[in-house]
């Protein structure tokens, strides 16, 4: 991907003599600084906080109750500028690979939280039978290109960085906290009823502005702005000026954080518009080749193998009155892989219960054969 920050620059280097010249277009594009789009900081300029990270400890945390995360209670976080500094710095993986769980402790989670990137090829894995005299399984290897794609964000979703066109100041956002800066945050238990009583599924914050359970707490950040960058003065009315977003913690709702794809059509323009503070128009700045504006679906393979076991799961829960540990010993799989294809089969044809799908199954067969008698008797009338 080009240089986006300097191609934008380019452009408004050409158009700004124009700008300059012409009062009321300038104009014109300062108001676009009073919508809503420059008022809702973009997620790439927010330093986020997650409230289940590993890393905050007792020891190293100011807690009003250092019992508190052994015991699954409710406590209060002070943050403060050392803490998020601490968290949120970049993460680096040895271009010779690291074990698995060393990569979670450095990044604040678990091993199941690494198991979906792994099965997704996200990390490249390699297990190794043995390691340093472990016994049992393999222990897994992580490798993952830092100098191709960028460390990993400890605080982002699926630690993937921001898009290289927000420019590679990000490991420093959490320096631009005050070194005196605190909050406490109200951190709470997430519990949920499950088959054998109340089960533990992490941490949750209570946003400080509306008191709301949230899984992430924003900073938000000015973004620097062209006009900013050559010390530019457009306008001399303070109406026409950017405001700075709330220096505090709140979730994403109360900041208004947006999260810009490039699978909408319209983030170019928001991107655009978002460097240089509304002066500019996506349309003024040629869209690279690589911004794409379609959506990425996933598509079947056509080599792909059909669903043998589910078609056979499917046929049994019409015809039989079996129930899933029948099934699992009559098909030899395990009650796990029969509840995931039953699963999978209630979803394909949007039903709850094994009643709904059984008249489900019966309609779909019912159009089928009116479909294909229908076709017979127009090829017999044709012929």
């Amino acid at each position: 991907m080009q240089n986006l920050p300097q191609y934008i620059l380019d452009t408004f280097l050409t158009l700004w003599p124009t700008l300059r010249d012409n009062p009321h277009e300038l104009a014109a594009r300062l108001q676009r600084r009073r919508r809503a789009l420059l008022t809702r900081p973009p997620r790439a300029w927010c330093i986020a906080l997650r409230p289940g990270d590993t890393r905050m400890t007792p020891w190293d945390t100011v807690l009003d109750d250092c019992h508190a995360p052994d015991r699954q209670r409710p406590h209060t976080v002070t943050i403060t500028a050392a803490l998020v500094r601490r968290l949120c710095q970049p993460v680096y993986i040895d271009p010779w690979g690291e074990p698995a769980a060393d990569v979670a402790a450095r990044l604040g989670v678990n091993l199941q939280g690494l198991a979906y990137l792994m099965r997704v090829g996200f990390f490249r894995v390699r297990r190794v039978q043995g390691l340093g005299g472990k016994r049992g399984k393999p222990v897994p290897i992580l490798h993952y290109d830092c100098a191709l794609h960028g460390p990993l964000d400890p605080q982002s979703r699926s630690f993937r960085p921001p898009l290289p066109a927000w420019g590679s100041l990000w490991p420093y956002h959490a320096n631009a906290l005050p070194d005196d800066f605190e909050q406490p945050v109200r951190r709470e238990p997430d519990v949920r009823p499950g088959r054998w009583g109340d089960c533990f599924q992490g941490w949750i914050w209570r946003c400080p502005a509306c008191d709301r359970p949230t899984d992430k707490l924003y900073y938000p950040l000015p973004v620097p702005a062209i006009d900013q960058y050559l010390n530019l003065h457009p306008s001399a009315s303070d109406a026409d000026a950017l405001s700075p977003p709330p220096p505090t913690f709140a979730c994403g709702r109360c900041h208004r954080v947006t999260h810009l794809s490039r699978a909408d059509p319209n983030s170019w323009n928001a991107f655009v518009t978002h460097l240089s503070a509304g002066l500019l128009y996506g349309r003024e700045v040629p869209k690279p080749a690589d911004w794409s504006g379609r959506r990425n679906t996933k598509a079947r393979r056509p080599n792909a193998r059909p669903a043998l076991r589910r078609a056979e799961v499917c046929r049994l829960l019409t015809e039989t009155d079996l129930t899933r540990a029948d099934l699992a010993a009559h098909l030899g799989l395990s009650r796990g892989t029969i509840n995931m294809h039953v699963e999978a089969v209630f979803d394909q044809y949007g039903v709850h219960s094994r009643e709904e799908l059984r008249e489900r199954v019966a309609i779909v067969r019912r159009q089928l054969a009116e479909t294909a008698s229908g076709s017979v008797g127009a090829k017999q009338a044709a012929g």
